[in-house]
């Protein structure tokens, strides 16, 4: 996917601390319903981490929450060591955003009438300095922001591998391309920290292997942390540092993928008590059968 080099944009001072997000007894309740319920998770710098569970278990909101979309009814959220979410001090999505956690979505947001180069450029927004009054006079300033995020946003298409698409509208783009463009979106904020909600979904083999690829490129590439929700058994178990799954709320696992793979409880929560043949399959005995429990688990 990534078809150029691409540095990441000056940041300040590297942080001290080894766990860049930090959610602690994090909750979301709507009306009676717990959809998040006391989720303790350390993600460290520089991994690439994956939330996972069955649907409903809660991992969309817990990505809200870390957002700025949801504020949690109880618990915090603490990014390079600072609170960005606890009750009423919560940062909204655009403070997160600036703070250096930027997203996709599980259901593709772009501005479908907008071409992708403009798209791109949106996502520069928090990181712009000038001043509406500096586009009216078109300052000196204005002009050279103007350029520098021109360049920066070309650079991040042709990273993604969409140079040729700039004036193309996003509605106009194959649905693959339109996957790309988020992440090229979501980049332009210059994260440090990239939500990843099932970048992988409605993609055919060829194009989600080549995403795989390119998350571990772009860790390396642009020194970003990655928290990924994935459907995809095949994509967590191949490229997570970490794991850790929810099932009604509630993390029943937090670890490696080798102990995620044989941790019972998490079968059980995807494919039923009494599995013990399932965690045997898992556990990698056969290539074949493997991957037709992978299968089982992604359609779970």
């Amino acid at each position: 996917m990534a078809n150029a080099t691409l540095t990441s944009a000056p940041v300040s001072a590297p942080q001290s601390s080894d766990i860049v997000l930090e959610t602690r007894g994090l909750t979301q309740i709507f009306g009676g319903l717990v959809a998040v319920d006391s989720v303790d998770l350390q993600i460290r710098r520089g991994s690439i981490t994956s939330v996972i569970g069955p649907n409903g278990a809660g991992k969309t909101t817990y990505f809200n929450m870390i957002a700025g979309i949801y504020r949690p009814t109880r618990g915090e959220i603490l990014f390079n060591g600072e609170p960005i979410a606890k009750g009423s001090k919560s940062l909204g999505p655009h403070q997160v955003t600036k703070a250096g956690i930027a997203r996709t979505f599980q259901n593709i947001r772009l501005f479908s009438n907008v071409s992708a180069i403009d798209n791109v450029l949106m996502g520069m927004h928090c990181r712009m300095h000038s001043m509406p009054w500096h586009a009216i006079v078109r300052s000196k300033s204005q002009r050279e922001e103007e350029f520098r995020s021109m360049e920066r946003a070309y650079e991040l298409l042709d990273y993604v591998g969409l140079s040729g698409t700039a004036r193309v509208a996003a509605k106009n783009l194959s649905y693959g391309d339109q996957r790309r463009l988020e992440i090229a979106r979501a980049l332009a904020s210059d994260p440090k920290l990239l939500l990843l909600d099932e970048p992988a979904a409605g993609m055919n083999p060829r194009e989600t292997a080549t995403l795989t690829e390119f998350i571990s490129t772009m860790r390396t590439d642009l020194d970003v942390t990655i928290l990924l929700i994935e459907h995809d058994m095949k994509v967590v178990m191949g490229i997570s540092d970490h794991i850790a799954v929810l099932d009604h709320g509630v993390k029943i696992a937090d670890g490696s993928p080798e102990e995620i793979r044989e941790n019972p409880q998490v079968i059980e929560a995807y494919l039923g008590a009494g599995s013990a043949e399932v965690i045997a399959r898992l556990s990698g005995e056969s290539t074949a059968v493997a991957q037709e429990v992978s299968t089982d688990v992604s359609n779970g």
